[in-house]
């Protein structure tokens, strides 16, 4: 057992806590689930990544939920901070505020449409799954009946979240089977 000097306070008085996958209800005409977001800043969580969309989703749904928990942090920056940068979420801690960040579970978000991982990336998007329970164009899912592994399209979506800064620390490209 380790013996720390000091109380757990101190302990943990330098470190990020973040949360890296938050789900709320994806209701984008329902924000009554949003106050809940307090908890975290009260359990002195100073990042979420909030989960936007999954799987088999369209665009439009993955945008509406993006709109709606940008409109309602915007209306309250004195307790919430968009981040858009590793600056924003040092600011936020600073400042006592909870840093919010995106995230979708599966590329089926971009469709065959490379530059929607940009756009996705300016609204706040900080990662995406390849491949949620089901298939999309860069792979298979975990409940398809075949495990096709991922295909060609990975290669252009992976070199463009890479350009943005995504996957640097999760995976390497090298050594990734792609099916034909």
């Amino acid at each position: 057992m380790i013996e720390h000097a000091g109380s757990e306070e101190a302990l943990i008085d330098d470190r990020l806590f973040w949360d890296n996958h938050s789900c709320m209800p994806l209701r984008p005409s329902d924000e009554s689930f949003l106050p809940q977001l307090e908890r975290y800043r009260r359990a002195n969580v100073q990042v979420v990544t909030l989960n936007v969309g999954f799987g088999e989703q369209t665009i439009e749904q993955h945008l509406r939920m993006i709109a709606q928990f940008r409109r309602w942090v915007s209306l309250r920056t004195n307790a919430y901070r968009l981040v858009r940068s590793v600056a924003d979420i040092e600011q936020a801690v600073r400042e006592g505020k909870l840093a919010i960040t995106f995230d979708i579970e599966g590329a089926g978000a971009i469709g065959d449409q490379l530059s929607l991982i940009s756009m996705y990336y300016d609204l706040g998007v900080r990662w995406m799954l390849m491949a949620y329970n089901r298939g999309n164009l860069v792979g298979a899912g975990c409940h398809d009946a075949e495990d096709k592994g991922l295909t060609k399209f990975v290669v252009p979506s992976w070199t463009r979240w890479s350009e943005l800064g995504w996957w640097r620390a999760a995976l390497t490209p090298v050594g990734v089977p792609v099916s034909t």
